[in-house]
C-alpha cells in the first residue's frame, strides 16, 4: 500500500512539473519574432498578438504588451497601429469591467482611424463604442 501512495505521488508530482513547463508554441514563435525583426509595424503588429494570447490568462502581461505596442506606434507617428491599440486597451478596460475607459480608448481610436482615412476602422471603433 505505501508503495502504491508513493509511486502515485511521484507520478502526480512529475506530471504536474509537466504541465508547468510546457511552453505555448505560438507565444514562443511571436516572441522569437520580436527578437528577430527590425521592422517596427511589424513588432506592433506581434505586441498587439501577444496581448490576445495573454489577455484572459494574464492581463498584467498582456496590457505590458499593449503598452509597449503603443509606445512603439506614437515613436514612428503610425496613427493606424495607434489606433488598433486604443482598441486593445478598451477591451482590456471593459475585462476589468472600467466601461468609462474602455470609451475614452474606443473614441481616441476612432479619432485616430479617422485622421488616417481608414474607414473600416472607424467602422470598428464605432461598432465598440456602440
Amino acid at each position: 500500500m505505501k508503495y502504491w501512495m508513493t509511486y502515485l505521488v511521484s507520478c502526480f508530482l512529475i506530471l504536474g512539473s509537466c504541465v508547468g513547463y510546457s511552453q505555448n508554441p505560438i507565444v514562443d514563435s511571436l516572441r522569437n519574432i520580436l527578437n528577430t525583426t527590425k521592422d517596427d509595424t511589424l513588432k506592433i503588429d506581434v505586441y498587439n498578438s501577444l496581448f490576445d494570447e495573454y489577455e484572459f490568462e494574464d492581463d498584467i502581461l498582456a496590457e505590458e504588451y499593449i503598452t509597449k505596442a503603443l509606445a512603439l506606434a506614437k515613436k514612428i507617428n503610425d496613427k493606424e497601429h495607434q489606433a488598433d491599440v486604443h482598441i486593445n486597451f478598451g477591451y482590456l478596460a471593459e475585462d476589468r469591467s472600467d466601461f468609462e475607459g474602455a470609451l475614452q480608448n474606443y473614441f481616441e481610436a476612432l479619432k485616430l482611424f479617422r485622421e488616417s482615412g481608414n474607414q473600416k476602422g472607424v467602422s470598428f471603433a464605432l461598432n465598440n463604442i456602440g
